[in-house]
């Protein structure tokens, strides 16, 4: 099938030395665990840099990609600083 091809040229792409992930500009103890690659047309992939996970998110900036996957999955985007 083509959709199955696409998905494997995507894998190899990301998995390749290809692609330059971005840093989040605030770096906080959320941001410092995701990296992101902008793909133009509001696409962008987050990717979390321990499980090497990839999410893919239509959104107008990084912070607001981000945003919306900590809202999506609110246990696994823990970002709040603890209180000492």
């Amino acid at each position: 099938m083509m959709i199955d091809r696409k998905i494997h040229e995507v894998h190899e792409f990301l998995t390749g030395r290809d692609i330059r992930w971005h840093n989040f500009d605030e770096v906080g103890r959320c941001e410092s665990y995701y990296d992101y690659y902008y793909a133009e047309d509001r696409l962008y992939l987050i990717r979390d840099v321990i499980s090497e996970q990839i999410y893919f998110v239509e959104a107008s900036s990084p912070g607001e990609a981000l945003d919306s996957l900590k809202e999506k999955f609110k246990t696994g985007f823990d970002c709040e600083e603890e209180e000492l």
